[in-house]
């Protein structure tokens, strides 16, 4: 429906449920897209914290923003992740210690 503010999708319709689908799909994209670059970088240790990471830098309203970083912040947290998941695998622990 056009109104001033440009196209209106009426609520109830089919192509509302198909614009809440893809609402999701890119709101699930940039967390894992995060959670497999860090996972490319230090395996599978680091896959669950680079989607958590992906996943606050997506919000914004973890750090107070009213928007969120999206892919390039995404990219960031998948880089930082996976390069400290690496780090801390690489340290040698105490054999008392070790899982």
């Amino acid at each position: 429906q056009p109104s001033e503010a440009g196209m209106a999708i009426p609520e109830g319709s089919m192509w509302n449920q198909i614009l809440n689908v893809g609402v999701v799909a890119f709101t699930l994209m940039i967390p894992i897209l995060a959670g497999y670059i860090a996972y490319a970088i230090a395996d599978r240790p680091a896959l669950a914290p680079g989607l958590i990471g992906g996943w606050i830098a997506n919000n914004g309203s973890f750090y107070g923003a009213d928007a969120g970083t999206g892919f390039i912040g995404a990219i960031i947290a998948g880089l930082l992740v996976g390069y400290f998941v690496k780090w801390i695998t690489s340290i040698n622990y105490h054999k008392f210690i070790q899982p």
